[in-house]
């Protein structure tokens, strides 16, 4: 992705700044484009990764325990079907547009208030404190969910579109 403005990335970083003196045992990584390094200097446990290739971004993904999407402005955001189907839990901001689709809380991840870093660290906790049994199961249902959507549902919805 790209470290915009609408992605909110200082309210991420501002959350897991208060979160490190609660729990140190995960890593946020970030993967995109843009220059965040004067938000994350001094910053435990985080890890910036420019872009990736997609098979270079998959074995990324088996690495990670959930997906975070803190935009305070996202009218979409393919990222959030592309991730539910890799099998994440989800944590995403109320702005984004994805969210009603492939989202459903308590259930595959979690709901925050955009630009609220205590909203964010509430839902941040409720993963990095799950057993890896619920966050498998969370990541079961964040497929299941994304798996309704698929190519050929896609082109025969718009196929009868032009039928009428």
């Amino acid at each position: 992705g790209r470290f915009s403005w609408q992605k909110s990335i200082p309210t991420l970083i501002s959350a897991w700044k208060d979160i490190q003196k609660k729990n140190t045992d995960w890593v946020l990584v970030l993967i995109g484009n843009g220059d965040i390094n004067s938000l994350i200097e001094g910053v435990e446990n985080v890890k910036v990764i420019r872009y990736l290739q997609p098979n270079e971004l998959f074995d990324e993904v088996k690495k990670s325990g959930c997906f975070i999407v803190p935009s305070h402005w996202e009218p979409w955001g393919v990222v959030v079907h592309e991730f539910g189907l890799a099998g994440l839990p989800l944590i995403l901001s109320n702005k984004v547009g994805a969210r009603s689709t492939f989202l459903i809380d308590n259930y595959n991840g979690y709901t925050f208030k955009s630009k609220n870093n205590k909203s964010l660290q509430d839902a941040m906790l409720k993963i990095m404190n799950s057993s890896d049994k619920s966050l498998l199961k969370m990541g079961k249902n964040s497929h299941k969910i994304s798996s309704k959507i698929t190519s050929d549902l896609s082109a025969v919805s718009l196929l009868s579109c032009l039928d009428k």
